[in-house]
């Protein structure tokens, strides 16, 4: 595939298992809440996604040799990320399978669901679920789930058969 954006293309789904994060199976990915809808109208479907990424906490060594502080990689962490979806009056598909406490397994999957693509698997718990604010805006109803990523991601996951 070319240059390409996204929007349309990308899959993410909440899943509630994975047997193996570097390998999630067609089978793990449809057992889980699809939280995007390529062409179609989920009301609650995914808006945005943020810090879906790692952090590093470089760590300086400073050497009295020279002037110049070197660094080595230190300890790495996820980057608090969140979702935020459009509210549903009609149903809680989304919020009902995000409700805070709930872990699983957020997958990435930039190239939609695709075997032998590569996807991002996060292994997750939901820590908060919030309601935008009452507003004058003109602007739809939404929500924001924040997540704590409870093991070490792993970024370059390919979808299994």
């Amino acid at each position: 595939m070319a240059r390409y954006i996204p929007s349309g293309v990308a899959k993410v789904v909440f899943a509630p298992s994975v047997s193996n994060i570097a390998a999630p199976t067609q089978a793990e990915i449809s057992a889980g809440t699809v939280l995007t809808s390529a062409g179609g109208t989920l009301i609650d479907a995914l808006a945005e996604m943020n810090n879906w990424e790692t952090a590093v906490d470089n760590i300086d060594v400073p050497d009295v040799q020279t002037t110049f502080d070197s660094q080595i990689p230190g300890r790495t962490k996820a980057s608090n990320p969140t979702t935020t979806h459009y509210d549903n009056d009609a149903a809680a598909t989304i919020r009902t399978a995000l409700a805070e406490g709930t872990a699983g397994y957020m997958i990435i999957m930039r190239y939609g669901s695709t075997t032998g693509k590569r996807s991002e698997v996060y292994p997750c718990k939901v820590s908060t679920l919030n309601d935008t604010q009452v507003d004058n805006k003109n602007a739809p109803a939404m929500f924001t789930v924040t997540y704590a990523v409870s093991s070490k991601p792993n970024k370059v996951a390919v979808i299994a058969a």
